[in-house]
């Protein structure tokens, strides 16, 4: 269920469509959501599946840190969550992140 709805979320997110009030509801709950997994322990594991088929984006993390008000620590989860990604790019972005929060 955990993977369903953050995949669902995620695909929810279109930045340049739809209006303001919807698409901060989008956000809210993607907020949620990601707030409640990043607690749970195979939250990497989720988060990797859910990016998996998800179009690469460099600006990604970084968008979704601002756009949801993450928590350095939430952010760093993120991070080391996609460490663990199959895709080469997405743990590039994952370690990109974590080394600019801690420097």
């Amino acid at each position: 269920g955990s993977l369903l709805m953050l995949q669902s979320c995620l695909g929810q997110m279109n930045l340049k469509e739809g209006d303001a009030q919807n698409l901060q509801l989008k956000l809210d709950l993607l907020a949620i959501v990601i707030r409640h997994l990043v607690q749970q322990p195979n939250f990497s594991t989720i988060f990797c599946e859910a990016v998996k088929n998800f179009p690469f984006s460099e600006a990604l993390l970084d968008s979704l840190s601002e756009s949801l008000k993450l928590s350095l620590l939430e952010q760093i989860s993120l991070g080391l969550a996609l460490t663990n990604a199959e895709d080469l790019r997405w743990q590039h972005q994952g370690k990109e992140l974590i080394s600019r929060i801690l420097i």
